[in-house]
Formats: C-alpha cells, sequence, structure tokens
C-alpha cells in the first residue's frame, strides 16, 4: 500500500484527501510525521473500520456475564501496565480473543468512556447491554460466524476503495510531498 502525504498542509488535522492508483492521499497533523506507525494505524481506522454495532469481550471467566450482572466484577485489569481501568475493555474484533489464549468470548454494547492502554474501548459498567445469555468457547461454530461476517464486511470495504487483502496486509510504504 502507498501513502502520498502532502506536506504543505500540515498545520491542519490529519485528513485523507482521496485515493488514487492504491495511493491513500493524506495531509495535516505534523505531529505525527515521525510517526509512520500511527499514520497507517489511523488511516486503516479511518477507512478500513468496521462497525458491526456491538463489542466482543474476551474472558477466561465462564461466569462474567453473570458476576457483571451481580456486581462482582466492576472493571477490568490492564494487565500489561498493571492498573484498574475504568470499565470494562472491549474490542472491535475477534482478534485478541482468539491470538491472546482466552477461552471465551461474547458480544456487548455499551457507552464508550475511555480508551485502554492497547487501545481498545472500555465501556462503561452501567450501560452494558449483553447480546448472549454466556461467554461462548473461543473454539465454537458461533465465534467461527462471527468472525466470518466481520471478514466478509472487511473485504467488502477493501473492494470498496479497490484494495485487496494482499494490499492491507503489505507493508505501507509512505512518501512524502510537497503540495504544488
Amino acid at each position: 500500500m502507498k501513502i502520498k502525504f502532502i506536506t504543505k498542509k500540515f498545520n491542519t488535522p490529519l485528513k485523507i484527501e482521496g485515493i488514487e492508483n492504491k495511493t491513500i492521499i493524506v495531509s495535516g497533523g505534523i505531529e505525527y510525521v515521525d510517526d509512520q506507525g500511527y499514520i497507517v494505524d489511523w488511516i486503516k481506522k479511518k477507512l478500513f473500520y468496521v462497525d458491526l454495532g456491538f463489542y466482543f469481550r474476551a474472558t477466561n471467566n465462564r461466569h462474567e456475564i453473570e458476576d457483571i450482572k451481580d456486581g462482582k466484577f466492576t472493571h477490568s485489569h490492564n494487565y500489561i501496565y498493571n492498573y484498574d481501568e475504568k470499565g470494562l475493555s472491549v474490542s472491535d474484533t475477534l482478534g485478541y480473543a482468539l491470538l491472546d489464549g482466552y477461552k471465551y468470548v461474547y458480544r456487548v454494547k455499551g457507552k464508550v468512556i475511555d480508551v485502554g492502554g492497547d487501545g481498545e474501548p472500555i465501556l462503561d459498567i452501567s450501560t452494558l447491554e449483553f447480546l448472549d445469555k454466556r461467554p461462548v468457547s473461543v473454539n465454537s461454530a458461533k465465534v467461527f460466524q462471527w468472525n466470518k461476517t466481520y471478514f466478509r464486511k472487511f473485504y467488502a470495504l477493501l473492494r470498496k476503495y479497490g484494495f485487496t487483502p494482499e494490499d492491507y496486509y503489505s507493508k505501507w510504504e509512505i512518501e512524502f510531498q510537497e503540495e504544488s
């Protein structure tokens, strides 16, 4: 993937100007010039974010939904940075659930009140709406179907902008260009 970064518009907010021949044209955001990883992540979230209308919560506690409803669980703990978060840490995708060794996952809606140390949303516990009666095994057919639905929507977004999965997962190159 290629990104053309127009440098004369640095003093404006980071903005996607357009897409031409598999090149994403970006301007603004002088503070991000030295953090190319941030620019790539920002573009991926802006263009390729799949809104399923809910979040995923990964857990090793089979009874977590009941514990939340009973008031026994009041917030998530960030184990990487060792602090308690303000609510329930969730994810937009099944990535954490499937890759980080969790046993169970469930779907949940709620009001986003913060962003966790890993960049994922934190939901207000008092606003939670559970879409599943209990967490399901990450190896279940239901989770496979949720993942399939996510990727179907994700690939549709890629096609919308003229990209392939290979483009998305390839190394992203940033070219800085002074606006003429």
